[in-house]
């Protein structure tokens, strides 16, 4: 029995009427059907547009942390105290993130596991998928924490070397006028030895190409100088010099305290870059 002789049976109507009725419920039918073909579609080129976006900048994401890791790496090579030209932190924006971050994650998601072209994503994929965006939100909140960490050592390491320079300059206001005495006949033997060897240290310390460097002011003139003046500790004179090259010396051991800290941190960072820049490659190839 034919679909239109049970409508005949079942609403007791002729053969026009169910004719009728059968062709309205068809049309209805094809019209669901075609609004929901029409709504797969465009949810289709929407997710594939958005996929391929996606894939353009997660390539950016890994040249981006790729990068900065290598900026981190300068910056590790400019903590020594050989460094003249400062200390080189470069902390770049990686656009990529904003753009996923404006596209949204449940958008993203649904573009690379929803849909027919998806069906055969597994855990492997999602797991792949969980680590890109971990990366998303973890690169920003590294790069600012490393930007706050290495301004503040910085800073910390310039006040230590500006009290240092006092130091220093506090040093040669007594020291300078001390020389003067090594022509005075009244000077006796043992005030103008200590002072020729003084004026020695000064010499040998002064005539290095790079005398003004860190480390050879510490280990060229500071350090033998406070031997000197142990040697020599019954002169007066040497009171009035060992606080200011004390201090200087406190202030050096805290420049290389910082430095080191500084380093083993910008160590962490770029170690920590590296590897994201590595999972992003990896991760990118499996969604």
């Amino acid at each position: 029995m034919s679909l239109q002789n049970l409508i005949n049976n079942w609403f007791n109507v002729d053969s026009n009427t169910s004719a009728t009725i059968l062709i309205t419920i068809l049309v209805f039918i094809s019209g669901i059907l075609f609004t929901e073909i029409l709504k797969e579609l465009s949810s289709y080129f929407r997710r594939r547009k958005i996929r391929k976006i996606c894939d353009f900048n997660f390539k950016n994401l890994e040249t981006g942390i790729e990068k900065q890791s290598k900026y981190y790496l300068k910056y590790c090579e400019s903590l020594n105290f050989q460094n003249t030209s400062g200390f080189k932190f470069t902390s770049i924006i990686i656009h990529s993130i904003n753009i996923f971050e404006n596209i949204g994650y449940s958008n993203i998601y649904e573009a690379y596991f929803f849909g027919f072209e998806n069906l055969f994503k597994g855990k492997k994929e999602l797991k792949a998928f969980a680590k890109l965006w971990s990366s998303v939100v973890a690169i920003p909140q590294w790069q600012n924490q490393m930007k706050d960490i290495m301004e503040n050592q910085i800073q910390n390491f310039n006040k230590w070397n500006d009290f240092r320079n006092n130091s220093l300059a506090e040093f040669y206001k007594i020291f300078d006028p001390l020389l003067v005495l090594v022509l005075n006949p009244d000077t006796s033997t043992y005030l103008r030895e200590y002072l020729l060897q003084l004026d020695e240290i000064q010499v040998n310390f002064q005539i290095k190409s790079n005398y003004r460097n860190l480390i050879i002011v510490q280990e060229s003139m500071v350090l033998p100088t406070l031997e000197i003046n142990r040697k020599f500790k019954h002169i007066s004179e040497t009171h009035n010099l060992n606080p200011h090259l004390l201090s200087s010396t406190m202030a050096f051991e805290n420049m290389e305290k910082n430095l080191n800290h500084n380093l083993s941190q910008a160590k962490t960072y770029y170690f920590t870059f590296k590897g994201y820049s590595k999972l992003v490659k990896i991760a990118k190839t499996i969604i």
